[in-house]
């Protein structure tokens, strides 16, 4: 499940598709940060209610939660070129770059094995 509408609940609507059409597993790709208490930007406020709309459609479910994609980071450049630092939103916080290939291998691995509903 990956949907990027800031103002429509679509996380909801495709909860409430995937119970209507039986569906077995839904695997919604979020983020790291809605498990930092300290992280209170808008997108993590959305993405906690988008897992928890998740959540309650009684669908069995596994959030994939990868940090800053490595295709994301050459916005950084000018910053590391005129400063020598990268800034992010979360201050001090690490940042493990990921590949999204490695975020799809991820997905298909939990939609196509067993063991990882609720995680």
């Amino acid at each position: 499940l990956v949907t990027n509408s800031p103002t429509e609940p679509d996380d909801e609507r495709v909860a409430a598709a995937a119970v209507a059409a039986d569906v077995r597993h839904l695997v919604k790709l979020s983020m790291m940060a809605v498990e930092e208490p300290g992280a209170d930007d808008f997108i993590t406020r959305l993405q906690r209610g988008n897992e928890q709309a998740v959540r309650e459609s009684g669908v069995p479910w596994t959030f994939v939660r990868p940090r800053t994609f490595m295709s994301n980071t050459l916005s950084w450049a000018k910053g590391i070129a005129s400063d020598g630092v990268v800034r992010a939103l979360y201050g001090d916080s690490p940042v493990a770059c990921v590949d999204p290939r490695d975020v799809a291998a991820v997905a298909v691995a939990t939609l196509t094995g067993t063991g990882h509903e609720g995680q």
